[in-house]
């Protein structure tokens, strides 16, 4: 998260010198911010969702409780401390409910290469 806010503003700062300061230079920071904005935003969550088999409403929510209540430091340790919540909720059977809400959807691969017959 730091990282691209950082790069959008060298980024930018380094087009404000180089680029004529007409529309192209707006339109170069406003790309240069969405390209950050939705790679930050929609694909990182999903991405870690799938690979901490997390669902990804479950990965959002984290973010934004854990960066209000610990700020950037909290921002950065979302999604280990929501993978080792999930993990001590799947040990005990009364909170596996919890922990398989937490989940994303199981993906059968096996399922994928059957063929049909």
């Amino acid at each position: 998260m730091i990282g691209s806010f950082i790069s959008v503003l060298f980024l930018s700062l380094f087009a404000f010198v180089e680029i004529d300061p007409t529309g192209t230079l707006l339109f170069f920071i406003l790309c240069i911010t969405s390209v950050q904005l939705i790679m930050g935003g929609i694909l990182k969550p999903v991405f870690m969702g799938k690979t901490f088999s997390l669902n990804v409403i479950t990965v959002l929510i984290m973010l934004m409780l854990w960066g209000y209540i610990w700020g950037i430091p909290g921002l950065i340790m979302s999604i280990p401390i929501t993978v080792f919540i999930k993990i001590i909720l799947e040990k005990f059977p009364k909170t596996q409910v919890a922990a398989k809400i937490m989940s994303g959807p199981e993906i059968n691969s096996n399922k994928f290469w059957q063929k049909k017959r």
